[in-house]
Parts: structure tokens; sequence; C-alpha cells
């Protein structure tokens, strides 16, 4: 078992729903991998999209995992014309996306705001504790030289840095925009890059950039032995796991099983999944799913 003793919560087994709730729902229900503006965490939304996917299946209820559409990021569209009705989102992710100016901070609120903004017949389930949070990563070289720790600590010598980050993480209010109306950390220049290929972390190991933005469950971190500044005024909205459901398609009973395994994964298990991902002779990602569902007690494992 590729995932065993992952999870140290008490879990809630995953049961058979009654066989009138399938019926009721008459058709496999269809969960879409939503997309993100800089395509950084493209294979943890389908590791997800799987684990929620095979939850199901274990409690008697078909499913389709759809791969995320660029054209449509958040699958909103979608989820509306009922082409769609599960998309596990990210919360501050999806906030942005229905109203870029909110002043929403905390989990409580950022919750509140989508629910207000949601449209009709769209919800959100429990959200998870797991979070796929903006970051800003220097490596041992660069946080010993200038005595690096926190954000604060980088404003001090930010005309000296050269930044890396997407072109979203340059745009968007919670990324460069934040930390210099936060922290007054103006980077020297700003390196836009693409995730594809670790093109940032291979900037960073390089030191053709000295700070990067590297989402925090990436596998980059721990491999490269990256430091990760603490964001002491939090300039970053912590992005939860959170499903986004189709109301009308997706009756309770389906979605006390999405919260069951939301109740779960932790922040700690979206790393290991996407290190699991990325390794050499990588299991497939329905495989990874399957795994970490039965490490973590929701699902029996199959012969």
């Amino acid at each position: 078992m590729l995932l065993a003793g992952l999870t140290a919560c008490t879990p809630q087994p995953i049961v058979a729903l009654p066989s009138t709730t399938a019926s009721a729902i008459g058709k496999p229900l269809v969960i879409g991998t939503a997309g993100t503006p800089d395509g950084s965490n493209s294979m943890e939304n389908d590791i997800v999209a799987h684990i929620y996917s095979t939850a199901l299946n274990a409690a008697g209820i078909e499913t389709i995992v759809r791969p995320e559409d660029d054209g449509d990021p958040t699958l909103i569209d979608k989820l509306k014309d009922g082409s769609v009705d599960i998309v596990p989102e990210y919360s501050a992710t999806l906030l942005y996306s229905l109203d870029p100016g909110s002043q929403a901070a905390t989990p409580t609120q950022i919750q509140a705001a989508i629910m207000t903004l949601l449209p009709a017949g769209l919800a959100i389930t429990e959200p998870s504790n797991a979070q796929d949070d903006d970051s800003v990563a220097v490596t041992q070289m660069t946080a010993q030289k200038y005595n690096l720790k926190t954000l604060d600590d980088l404003a001090k010598v930010c005309d000296k840095i050269v930044f890396g980050g997407t072109r979203n993480f340059l745009d968007k209010p919670r990324g460069l925009p934040a930390l210099q109306a936060v922290y007054g950390c103006v980077p020297k220049s700003y390196s836009e890059l693409s995730n594809d290929k670790d093109a940032l972390v291979l900037a960073l190991l390089r030191d053709g950039v000295q700070a990067a933005d590297v989402h925090s469950t990436s596998p980059a971190i721990d491999d490269n032995d990256l430091v990760v500044l603490t964001d002491t005024k939090n300039a970053f909205l912590p992005d939860q796991l959170v499903p986004v459901v189709a109301s009308a398609h997706v009756p309770e009973a389906v979605q006390s099983v999405l919260n069951k395994v939301s109740a779960q994964l932790t922040s700690t298990d979206l790393t290991t999944l996407n290190t699991l991902a990325r390794g050499p002779n990588h299991p497939s990602i329905p495989e990874i799913a399957s795994d970490w569902l039965v490490g973590a007690g929701l699902i029996k494992a199959t012969s």
C-alpha cells in the first residue's frame, strides 16, 4: 500500500448509499478538474478529483472524471448548465475568479463570500484542512546571505532581489501587488516564468532569480531544501480545498461522502501525493487516489 499510515485522524469509513440515491441521480456524476491561471497544480487537481471520484464509486455512485477546460478554468459555467456536477476547487482561487476585489481574508470570510457570490443552484461542501497556498521560497544560500526567515526580512533587501513567478502572480491582487502593498517589497526586477517543467524552481536553484512564488504543496520545497519565508502579515490568502457542487444533481447523501473525504485530507497529504505522482516509475493517478483512501481508512483495499 503506497500511503498506509499517511493520515492520522480517526476516519469515517465510506459506506454504500441506498440504491434509491443512485437511481434518483439517474446518470454518472461528472467531476471536473478545475484549472488554474498559471497551471501550477494541474496534476494535484487531477489527483484530488480521482480521490473524490473513487470515494463516490465505493459508495455506489458512478462517476466520470473530466479533464480541466482552459476556456473555463473554474468550470462555473459547466456547473450551471449541468454538464459538470462536482468541481474540487481552492477557496481563495475560486473567490478571486468570482470577485477579484474581495476583501475577505480569513477562511471563514472567504467561505461566506463564496456562498454569497456563487450562482443560484451551486453550493460548496465542507472545506478541507488541505491548503495549497502561494508562498515565497528562497534557497538556503540566499537565506543565509540576507538572513531571511520572514517576508519582513525579504522586504529589507527586496531591491536587491530578482523575483520569479508566473504572469498570474504578477497581476493578481494577492500576488506581487500584495507583497508591495503589505510589506513594501518592490523587487529589483520580476522574471516571468512558467511552472511547466519546473522552470521556476530551476531558475531559483541556478540563482537566475533569488525568490520565487512556489506553491506550498510543491515537492520541490523539500526536495531542494528551500526556505519558505513566513508570511507574518497574511499577504496571501489561505487556499483551502473545497468541492463546489450543482445542488440539483448532487443530493445531501452524496455531499456527505465528499465531506468525509475532505475531513481527512491535509496539506501534508497533498505534498505526499504530488511527490508520488512525480516520482520515477510512479503509479497511475487512479491508483494513487485509491491507495490514499485505503490508507486513510475510508475504503477497503481490493484484492
